[in-house]
């Protein structure tokens, strides 16, 4: 088994299923997303919880860059979605993670107040 493989296997035990046990549930990735970068860095999908008028996202994102590294993204947002950049974003396709290399400074009830290229990426 390569190091890589170790390393999903052990997330997906220990820590995606300790999700699972606290009321995530598993938002798989999309016929789009499979079998390119996403699933590559975001193998196991999404996680989301429902609490309220909000929602808890989880993403468990490996390192591309380095062996046997891995980062856990997490928001809150609200069940109306945020507006980003690209428009509006209901709350069941927010990626917590932004793919164009920014990072969000600031949310308020789910909305970006600053945003600031990300250069550590």
């Amino acid at each position: 088994m390569s190091d890589r493989s170790y390393l999903v296997k052990v997330i997906n035990e220990r820590l995606i299923s300790e999700f699972h046990r606290r009321g995530f549930s598993s938002v798989a990735l999309t016929v789009e997303e499979k079998g390119t970068a996403v699933e590559e860095s975001f193998p196991f999908g999404r996680l989301r919880r429902k609490r309220g008028d909000e929602f808890d996202l989880v993403e468990v994102q490996l390192n591309n860059r380095k062996k046997n590294a891995f980062r856990v993204n997490f928001a809150v947002i609200s069940e109306e979605g945020i507006d980003h950049v690209v428009g509006h974003v209901k709350a069941e396709d927010v990626w917590v993670h932004l793919r164009l290399n920014f990072q969000v400074q600031h949310l308020t009830e789910g909305r970006v107040l600053r945003w600031e290229r990300n250069t550590s990426i």
